[in-house]
C-alpha cells in the first residue's frame, strides 16, 4: 500500500507518526481506507411523478359540479342563475389555465424517472417540485373557492 493509497492524516495522526519518526520507533500500520458506500438514490424523478399525479387527481374535482349544472331540476331551484353562470365561467377558465400550467410543468420532467445523476439535475428535479407547490396552492386558493361556493348554491336548493 503506497502513501497515496492511504486517507489523509488529520492533525494528531500526523503528530503521532512525527513523533514515531524521531524516536525510531516503527511507524503504525496504515489505516485502510473506508470501503465506497452506494448511494441510497434521492427519487427525485419518481416523486415528480408522484406529484404530479396527486395534483392532476385534484385538477378533475371541479368536475363534480358538472352532473348539478346538467340536472334541470336542480337548476330550476337555484335562487341566483346569472351568478352560477357567471361562476361557471370563471370555473371554466380557471381550470382550463390550471390544467394548461400542470401540464407544463410536467413536460418539463417527463421520461424521467429513478434518482438525480448530479447536484445540478437534482437542483433542477428541486426547482420542479416548487413550481408543483405554487400550483397548488394557487389552484387550492383560486379553483376551490370558486367550486365551493358552486356547491353551496345547490345545497341551498335542498333546504
Amino acid at each position: 500500500m503506497t502513501v497515496q493509497d492511504q486517507q489523509p492524516m488529520n492533525r494528531r495522526q500526523r503528530r503521532s507518526l512525527n513523533a514515531m519518526q524521531r524516536s525510531g520507533k516503527s511507524t503504525p500500520a496504515p489505516v485502510p481506507s473506508a470501503q465506497p458506500v452506494e448511494a441510497i438514490g434521492d427519487g427525485a424523478w419518481d416523486d415528480l411523478e408522484r406529484v404530479y399525479l396527486e395534483c392532476r387527481a385534484l385538477s378533475v374535482t371541479p368536475a363534480q359540479v358538472l352532473p348539478l349544472l346538467k340536472d334541470s331540476t336542480k337548476l330550476a331551484k337555484v335562487k341566483n342563475p346569472a351568478a352560477l353562470v357567471d361562476r361557471a365561467k370563471v370555473l371554466s377558465k380557471d381550470v382550463a389555465h390550471y390544467n394548461e400550467r400542470l401540464e407544463s410543468i410536467h413536460t418539463k420532467h417527463a421520461g424521467q424517472n429513478g434518482s438525480s445523476d448530479d447536484p445540478d439535475t437534482l437542483m433542477k428535479a428541486l426547482s420542479i417540485g416548487e413550481e408543483y407547490q405554487e400550483w397548488l396552492q394557487a389552484f387550492q386558493t383560486v379553483v376551490m373557492p370558486v367550486v365551493a361556493e358552486m356547491l353551496e348554491q345547490f345545497d341551498d336548493t335542498q333546504e
